[in-house]
């Protein structure tokens, strides 16, 4: 459902299955790059649960719904620069190397 539904999933999903496709190609070991990405994946799937969570209880403008989406969001937007972080420094190095990058 959160496959079907959230845009995000998907983008995350494909750059997941990205990053892995990079660790495949500079033979770096995968399994890391994969927790992350789970990790990522997690983080959106229990973001959408809350937004869903909220939206169920109240459909008024309420700042405490609001905070309460928005901290998930947060979470989401914290776990994604982490694993932008690791594949810059688990990746990076190995990928200039492989494909030769002065």
């Amino acid at each position: 459902m959160v496959f079907q539904r959230e845009a995000n999933f998907r983008i995350e999903l494909g750059l997941g299955v990205l990053a892995v496709l990079v660790a495949w190609f500079v033979r770096v070991p995968v399994w890391p790059v994969v927790l992350v990405s789970v990790v990522v994946l997690s983080a959106e799937v229990v973001n959408s649960a809350l937004e869903r969570t909220v939206d169920l209880i109240t459909q008024e403008q309420n700042p405490l719904a609001r905070d309460i989406k928005d901290i998930a969001a947060g979470a989401v937007l914290l776990t994604s620069l982490g694993a932008l972080v690791f594949a810059f420094v688990y990746l990076l190095p190995p990928l200039i190397v492989r494909i030769g990058v002065q």
